[in-house]
């Protein structure tokens, strides 16, 4: 079972990089952080922006991370799903529809879990109890919020630079947040 699962279209910029900023958070360190790709062609490297972005963010990325596929037995494994775009979560929800109340791209993660902070909400004790309250708070958002974090791939070196920052930015901002809407010590 993992705890968080983050996905992308590839696997080899987007959700490496998001799932090494979100083992930032000890608890959800403990609970166990994988990262899958929509469309990865498997065992392909790690994108040298998003590594690069990751040692300037002081991202601790696995530097032989190899990209891996979603799978619908790896959204049933996960208690919390976490994509780059809106996209993802709907191809997460098209695999395994079960999955949709605790699926979430990272902006809407993280714009849900401020609410749940200001509520004075939590600690939760379980990362699928964390999810659940995010599904729950899903009213609280405002629709017309972008949840996408671009692709940087194919755009220029500045832009793909700039992409990979905003997703290592929002990431460790979710880690910010689980820590402190989940309790120390997590019970499973």
């Amino acid at each position: 079972m993992t705890g968080v699962l983050v996905v992308c279209h590839a696997n080899i910029c987007r959700s490496p990089l998001a799932a090494a900023a979100l083992v930032t958070s000890a608890p959800l360190e403990a609970a166990g952080v994988a990262s899958r790709g929509t469309d990865a062609v498997a065992g392909a490297g790690l994108c040298v922006v998003s590594a690069s972005t990751a040692t300037s963010l002081d991202i601790p990325v696995d530097a032989t991370h190899r990209s891996e596929r979603l799978t619908v037995q790896a959204i049933a494994d996960s208690d919390l799903i976490l994509t780059a775009e809106v996209a993802q979560r709907a191809a997460v929800g098209r695999l395994l529809p079960d999955a949709r109340p605790r699926t979430f791209t990272i902006r809407e993660a993280v714009i849900l879990a401020g609410h749940l902070e200001s509520l004075g909400r939590g600690p939760y004790s379980r990362i699928s109890e964390l999810a659940d309250a995010l599904n729950d708070a899903r009213g609280l958002s405002d629709p017309t919020d972008d949840l996408d974090l671009i692709d940087g791939h194919g755009l220029s070196a500045r832009r793909h630079r700039a992409a990979t920052t905003a997703v290592g930015n929002a990431a460790l901002q979710f880690a910010g947040l689980a820590d402190r809407l989940l309790a120390a010590r997590l019970h499973g």
